[in-house]
Protein backbone atom coordinates (compact mmCIF):
# COMPACT_ATOMS: atom_id res chain seq x y z
CA UNK A 1 0.00 0.00 0.00
CA UNK A 2 2.83 2.39 0.89
CA UNK A 3 4.59 1.63 -2.41
CA UNK A 4 1.34 2.36 -4.29
CA UNK A 5 1.05 5.79 -2.64
CA UNK A 6 4.66 6.59 -3.49
CA UNK A 7 4.00 5.63 -7.11
CA UNK A 8 0.99 7.97 -7.32
CA UNK A 9 3.01 10.85 -5.83
CA UNK A 10 5.86 10.20 -8.26
CA UNK A 11 3.52 10.29 -11.27
CA UNK A 12 1.98 13.57 -10.07
CA UNK A 13 5.39 15.15 -9.64
CA UNK A 14 6.57 14.08 -13.09
CA UNK A 15 3.50 15.41 -14.89
CA UNK A 16 3.58 18.58 -12.77
CA UNK A 17 7.18 19.29 -13.72
CA UNK A 18 6.52 18.73 -17.42
CA UNK A 19 3.52 21.07 -17.61
CA UNK A 20 4.64 24.13 -15.68
CA UNK A 21 7.67 25.28 -17.75
CA UNK A 22 5.61 25.37 -20.93
CA UNK A 23 3.19 27.93 -19.49
CA UNK A 24 5.51 30.91 -19.34
CA UNK A 25 8.83 30.00 -20.92
CA UNK A 26 10.52 33.38 -21.50
CA UNK A 27 11.21 34.61 -25.03
CA UNK A 28 14.80 35.79 -25.19
CA UNK A 29 17.03 37.74 -27.54
CA UNK A 30 20.52 36.20 -27.58
CA UNK A 31 23.71 36.99 -29.53
CA UNK A 32 23.04 33.86 -31.59
CA UNK A 33 19.57 34.90 -32.79
CA UNK A 34 20.01 38.68 -33.10
CA UNK A 35 21.81 41.59 -34.74
CA UNK A 36 22.35 45.32 -34.11
CA UNK A 37 19.88 48.10 -34.87
CA UNK A 38 19.67 51.84 -34.16
CA UNK A 39 16.09 53.15 -33.96
CA UNK A 40 15.22 56.69 -35.05
CA UNK A 41 11.95 58.41 -34.13
CA UNK A 42 10.69 60.79 -36.81
CA UNK A 43 7.02 60.79 -35.77
CA UNK A 44 6.17 64.44 -35.24
CA UNK A 45 3.31 64.04 -32.75
CA UNK A 46 5.03 61.42 -30.59
CA UNK A 47 7.95 62.82 -28.64
CA UNK A 48 8.74 59.30 -27.40
CA UNK A 49 8.04 55.90 -28.94
CA UNK A 50 8.42 52.34 -27.61
CA UNK A 51 9.14 49.21 -29.65
CA UNK A 52 8.57 45.51 -29.17
CA UNK A 53 8.62 42.29 -31.18
CA UNK A 54 6.69 39.14 -30.25
CA UNK A 55 5.83 40.84 -26.94
CA UNK A 56 9.54 41.38 -26.24
CA UNK A 57 10.33 45.00 -25.38
CA UNK A 58 13.41 45.97 -27.37
CA UNK A 59 13.52 49.76 -27.09
CA UNK A 60 11.87 52.35 -24.89
CA UNK A 61 11.59 56.12 -24.95
CA UNK A 62 13.12 56.74 -28.39
CA UNK A 63 13.09 60.53 -28.42
CA UNK A 64 11.98 62.64 -31.39
CA UNK A 65 14.10 65.72 -30.71
CA UNK A 66 17.38 63.90 -30.13
CA UNK A 67 18.46 60.43 -31.23
CA UNK A 68 20.79 58.81 -28.73
CA UNK A 69 23.44 56.40 -29.99
CA UNK A 70 21.80 53.45 -28.24
CA UNK A 71 22.28 50.31 -30.33
CA UNK A 72 19.70 47.60 -29.63
CA UNK A 73 19.81 43.84 -30.21
CA UNK A 74 16.93 42.66 -32.43
CA UNK A 75 15.89 39.15 -33.37
CA UNK A 76 16.74 37.97 -36.86
CA UNK A 77 14.00 36.51 -39.05
CA UNK A 78 10.45 37.43 -40.01
CA UNK A 79 8.02 38.78 -37.41
CA UNK A 80 5.97 41.87 -36.57
CA UNK A 81 7.47 45.06 -35.19
CA UNK A 82 5.05 46.93 -32.95
CA UNK A 83 5.45 50.63 -32.18
CA UNK A 84 3.67 52.32 -29.28
CA UNK A 85 3.19 56.04 -28.82
CA UNK A 86 3.79 58.57 -26.05
CA UNK A 87 1.72 56.68 -23.46
CA UNK A 88 3.72 53.45 -24.11
CA UNK A 89 0.46 51.47 -24.49
CA UNK A 90 -1.33 52.71 -27.66
CA UNK A 91 -0.13 50.88 -30.77
CA UNK A 92 0.42 53.40 -33.57
CA UNK A 93 2.19 51.11 -36.06
CA UNK A 94 2.44 47.35 -36.57
CA UNK A 95 4.19 45.88 -39.59
CA UNK A 96 6.21 42.84 -40.74
CA UNK A 97 9.98 43.14 -40.52
CA UNK A 98 12.88 40.93 -41.56
CA UNK A 99 16.27 41.41 -39.91
CA UNK A 100 19.12 39.32 -41.31
CA UNK A 101 22.15 37.84 -39.62
CA UNK A 102 25.53 39.44 -40.45
CA UNK A 103 23.83 42.76 -41.24
CA UNK A 104 23.33 45.82 -39.08
CA UNK A 105 20.48 48.28 -39.37
CA UNK A 106 19.15 51.77 -38.87
CA UNK A 107 15.35 51.64 -38.56
CA UNK A 108 13.64 54.99 -39.05
CA UNK A 109 9.95 55.67 -38.58
CA UNK A 110 8.34 58.98 -39.59
CA UNK A 111 4.98 60.67 -40.13
CA UNK A 112 2.14 62.25 -38.19
CA UNK A 113 -1.44 61.44 -37.14
CA UNK A 114 -1.10 57.68 -37.72
CA UNK A 115 0.10 58.31 -41.29
CA UNK A 116 3.38 56.56 -40.68
CA UNK A 117 6.14 55.31 -42.98
CA UNK A 118 9.22 53.16 -42.21
CA UNK A 119 12.74 53.34 -43.63
CA UNK A 120 15.04 50.38 -43.05
CA UNK A 121 18.69 51.07 -43.85
CA UNK A 122 20.72 47.86 -44.14
CA UNK A 123 24.48 47.86 -43.77
CA UNK A 124 27.27 45.32 -43.88
CA UNK A 125 29.39 45.22 -40.75
CA UNK A 126 32.41 46.21 -42.84
CA UNK A 127 30.65 49.12 -44.55
CA UNK A 128 29.69 51.84 -42.09
CA UNK A 129 29.52 55.17 -43.89
CA UNK A 130 31.39 58.06 -42.32
CA UNK A 131 28.47 60.50 -42.79
CA UNK A 132 24.96 59.64 -43.90
CA UNK A 133 22.10 62.02 -44.67
CA UNK A 134 18.54 60.80 -43.93
CA UNK A 135 15.37 62.59 -45.03
CA UNK A 136 12.46 61.87 -42.65
CA UNK A 137 10.79 65.21 -43.33
CA UNK A 138 7.07 65.57 -43.96
CA UNK A 139 7.69 67.03 -47.42
CA UNK A 140 6.26 64.76 -50.11
CA UNK A 141 8.52 66.36 -52.72
CA UNK A 142 12.34 66.06 -52.77
CA UNK A 143 14.22 68.60 -50.70
CA UNK A 144 17.34 70.36 -51.94
CA UNK A 145 20.23 70.37 -49.49
CA UNK A 146 23.34 72.54 -49.66
CA UNK A 147 26.27 71.76 -47.36
CA UNK A 148 29.28 74.05 -47.03
CA UNK A 149 32.21 72.42 -45.26
CA UNK A 150 35.53 74.25 -45.48
CA UNK A 151 36.37 74.66 -49.15
CA UNK A 152 33.79 72.05 -50.21
CA UNK A 153 30.21 72.77 -51.26
CA UNK A 154 27.82 69.87 -51.80
CA UNK A 155 24.38 70.23 -53.38
CA UNK A 156 22.05 67.23 -53.18
CA UNK A 157 18.40 66.46 -53.85
CA UNK A 158 16.93 63.84 -51.55
CA UNK A 159 13.51 62.18 -51.64
CA UNK A 160 11.43 61.68 -48.52
CA UNK A 161 12.17 58.43 -46.61
CA UNK A 162 15.54 57.92 -48.26
CA UNK A 163 19.22 58.29 -47.37
CA UNK A 164 22.58 58.92 -49.00
CA UNK A 165 26.26 58.84 -48.18
CA UNK A 166 28.14 62.14 -47.96
CA UNK A 167 31.83 62.51 -48.77
CA UNK A 168 33.08 65.20 -46.41
CA UNK A 169 36.74 65.89 -45.81
CA UNK A 170 36.27 68.08 -42.74
CA UNK A 171 35.04 67.43 -39.20
CA UNK A 172 32.66 70.36 -39.32
CA UNK A 173 29.78 71.62 -41.48
CA UNK A 174 29.93 75.40 -41.63
CA UNK A 175 26.47 75.89 -43.15
CA UNK A 176 23.56 73.62 -44.05
CA UNK A 177 20.64 74.93 -46.12
CA UNK A 178 17.40 73.10 -46.97
CA UNK A 179 15.28 74.48 -49.81
CA UNK A 180 11.93 73.30 -51.15
CA UNK A 181 11.11 72.57 -54.79
CA UNK A 182 10.48 76.29 -55.36
CA UNK A 183 13.99 77.12 -54.11
CA UNK A 184 12.51 78.72 -50.99
CA UNK A 185 14.60 78.41 -47.84
CA UNK A 186 12.97 76.08 -45.32
CA UNK A 187 15.78 75.55 -42.82
CA UNK A 188 19.37 76.51 -42.13
CA UNK A 189 21.86 75.49 -39.50
CA UNK A 190 25.47 76.50 -38.92
CA UNK A 191 28.53 75.10 -37.14
CA UNK A 192 27.61 71.40 -37.04
CA UNK A 193 30.39 69.45 -35.34
CA UNK A 194 31.17 66.02 -36.80
CA UNK A 195 32.93 62.92 -35.51
CA UNK A 196 34.39 59.94 -37.40
CA UNK A 197 30.87 58.62 -38.06
CA UNK A 198 27.71 60.72 -38.31
CA UNK A 199 24.02 60.71 -39.12
CA UNK A 200 22.33 63.93 -40.25
CA UNK A 201 18.58 63.34 -39.89
CA UNK A 202 16.01 65.81 -41.25
CA UNK A 203 12.60 65.69 -39.51
CA UNK A 204 9.35 67.65 -39.58
CA UNK A 205 8.35 70.20 -42.19
CA UNK A 206 7.63 73.89 -42.74
CA UNK A 207 4.47 73.38 -44.81
CA UNK A 208 1.95 76.24 -44.67
CA UNK A 209 3.97 78.11 -42.05
CA UNK A 210 4.08 75.11 -39.71
CA UNK A 211 7.71 75.62 -38.66
CA UNK A 212 8.50 72.18 -37.31
CA UNK A 213 11.58 71.16 -39.31
CA UNK A 214 14.63 70.13 -37.26
CA UNK A 215 18.01 68.53 -38.00
CA UNK A 216 18.99 65.74 -35.60
CA UNK A 217 22.71 64.91 -35.44
CA UNK A 218 24.15 61.59 -34.25
CA UNK A 219 27.94 61.42 -33.78
CA UNK A 220 30.29 58.58 -32.92
CA UNK A 221 34.03 58.00 -33.02
CA UNK A 222 33.42 54.29 -33.75
CA UNK A 223 31.41 52.63 -36.55
CA UNK A 224 27.79 51.83 -35.78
Amino acid sequence: MTNYIYLILLVCCVFGCECVPGLDTPKEITPQNSTNCLFVNGIEDNNNIYLETDEIKIAGKINYQKTELDIKRVKIGNYYLKIKGNDSTSVIYNSPINFKKNKQYIYCIAGINYSILPLLIERDYSNSYSTELINLSGNNYPINITIISGADTLVQSLNRMSSMKLDLNNRKIDLLFINNQNSELEYNKSNIELANYNLIIIKGNNYKNQKTMIVDIVNSDSPF
